[in-house]
């Protein structure tokens, strides 16, 4: 009975059953990496206001504010078009490989000009070199953003979830390490880049091991017709910043 017991929960939490059930899982999970992930990060920055001051602490929340305004183009609407798309016919799942190419080239394309416009928004060279960390952190996290959208599809956010609490679990914890032994907001940048890291290469493997092998593909017309798609999502986006 016991056993039993445990398998039900195991069930519940993990398998997708019925639509009652993966909806309420689904909640769960998301409730689970979302909340999560963001309270943990909350309470590191509220240490490093106290530790580092307030000064510092406002010019890490800048650089970070600043890269965070780019973000929408790095990702142009495509998690959200992927998921629904993805969703609709699972054949489409073979155009992932084409789809991370593309992500790759929106992300370089976006880290470029993160690089250019950090020589204009400031002339602190700690800030602009927080800038350039940041960036480098924040466009691999939306690069995986392209994974966990495919996760949405086969309604599987239970890995979303692990991904994201890994990678709040990765710099709360460094984060701490550093406020208390190497204070700096240098140092808390390079956590976040850490971070970002980790969790790329546990969602990589997450994928290859549990859904399919990687791949890459440089097909132009799957990219024109995603972009196509996607462009209205990227735009209403743009209004928020």
């Amino acid at each position: 009975m016991k056993i039993n017991n445990i398998s039900g929960i195991k069930s519940l939490f993990f398998n997708n059953i019925g639509l009652k059930q993966t909806i309420i899982k689904n909640t769960f999970w998301l409730t689970i990496g979302g909340a999560g992930s963001r309270i943990l990060k909350l309470i590191l920055l509220i240490y490093v206001a106290r530790i580092l001051g307030a000064t510092e602490y406002g010019k890490f929340t800048f650089a970070l504010a600043f890269v965070l305004l780019f973000q929408v183009f790095a990702d142009f609407g495509l998690s959200q078009i992927i998921t629904r798309e993805f969703s609709k016919e699972k054949e489409r799942e073979k155009e992932l490989s084409a789809l991370l190419s593309l992500k790759i080239l929106l992300s370089v394309g976006v880290l470029g000009l993160l690089l250019v416009f950090s020589f204009f928004i400031t002339s602190d060279p700690t800030i602009r070199k927080i800038i350039w960390i940041l960036a480098i952190s924040n466009i691999i996290s939306i690069y995986f953003d392209i994974f966990y959208a495919f996760f949405h599809a086969r309604q599987k956010m239970e890995f979303e979830a692990y991904g994201r609490v890994l990678n709040a679990l990765v710099v709360s914890g460094f984060g701490f390490f550093i406020l208390f032994y190497l204070p700096s907001i240098l140092n808390l940048s390079y956590v976040y880049l850490l971070g970002s890291l980790v969790s790329l290469v546990f969602v990589l493997a997450l994928f290859k091991f549990k859904i399919q092998p990687l791949s890459l593909s440089w097909d132009r017309a799957i990219w024109k017709k995603y972009l196509f798609m996607s462009w209205p999502l990227a735009l209403i986006g743009l209004s928020y910043i």
